[in-house]
């Protein structure tokens, strides 16, 4: 199991359980005797529920008391309720899309959801997002590839880890949709691939497994969007995978004799401050600062995670 799937354990259970501090010290007890297999099993399943707390609640309820396997497979989670209806996440999506193709997405400024409306459907994601300048020089420089004469389309994008890779390719997304009026978007998000199919503010959303969509994407006329690790076939369509630097994630990826790799620059100080003064208002910024020094200029550490470690804290001092 991995090192960022044990990370991703650990901030979730601070989350969710920051007013029971016994229960998620017998969950993380849990999860260090528990064979590597199962656990990465049920972090698969638990990945797919993380818009729904009482649904979390209720896997892992049934992991403590040793019935995860019964209930590992997605057919029977399913069956069972646990899982969000593919309806409602469709739906979800849909009023997303809809509110970011009525927005302009404008360098160094904040793009700002209507009031319930998640970033791609995802509460945890939240409504706003920061469009960082580099955004659009990564984009210009791809189309200038996807335009000359050796047609580069398969785009790596990789950076730091927690700079904003994920964030970026909604800004790609909604910009390909508007300015370069693609029709067609597939996107993969750890084991789910979402079908977006656009025809002027209007959009169509299919949800479908890794196996889905093949027609899609052998058109080159499409993009394919990959925020996964599993990148898996050369395929005619338009191709961006982001992730973080680790040559056996994409080592297949860089040898396409079409591809190139775009790297993502670590923040500025200046955009750190933008969205610490925006969204995280409550952190101060000495604070901010004095945790710049320590980890560098990466906004999951020094913005984001630093609000996770603070919660936890509290529930671990009731011991």
């Amino acid at each position: 199991m991995s090192p960022i799937d044990l990370d991703g354990i650990g901030r979730r259970l601070a989350e969710l359980y920051k007013d029971d501090g016994e229960m998620r010290v017998k969950l993380l007890m849990k999860f260090t005797i528990v064979p590597d297999a199962e656990v990465t099993k049920i972090w698969t399943v638990w990945k797919t529920l993380l818009d729904s707390p009482e649904l979390e609640k209720k896997l892992l309820k049934e992991f403590l008391q040793g019935k995860g396997d019964a209930h590992v497979g997605s057919s029977s989670v399913e069956a069972g309720g646990w899982l969000p209806s593919r309806k409602e996440m469709r739906q979800k999506l849909k009023c997303f899309w809809q509110a970011l193709l009525r927005l302009d997405i404008t360098v160094d400024s904040f793009l700002n959801l209507p009031e319930n409306v998640f970033l791609l459907g995802r509460k945890r994601w939240g409504s706003s997002l920061y469009v960082r300048p580099c955004y659009r020089g990564i984009f210009d420089q791809m189309m200038e590839l996807c335009s000359s004469p050796y047609t580069i389309n398969q785009f790596l994008i990789t950076g730091t880890p927690g700079i904003g890779k994920s964030f970026f390719a909604i800004v790609l997304m909604g910009w390909l949709v508007m300015e370069k009026k693609v029709t067609s978007i597939v996107f993969d998000y750890y084991e789910t691939r979402y079908l977006f199919m656009f025809k002027g503010t209007d959009v169509d959303v299919v949800e479908g497994n890794k196996m889905d969509f093949k027609d899609v994407i052998d058109d080159d006329t499409a993009w394919w969007i990959l925020d996964t690790d599993n990148f898996l076939d050369d395929r005619d369509a338009n191709i961006v995978l982001l992730s973080s630097p680790d040559l056996k994630r994409y080592n297949k990826f860089v040898k396409l004799p079409s591809s190139t790799t775009l790297y993502m620059p670590v923040w500025t100080d200046d955009e750190i401050e933008k969205c610490r003064m925006q969204l995280y208002p409550h952190l101060s910024e000495a604070r901010v600062e004095e945790l710049v020094w320590k980890w560098g200029n990466v906004p999951r550490y020094v913005l984001k995670k630093v609000c996770v470690v603070v919660e936890s804290r509290k529930g671990l001092s009731r011991f």
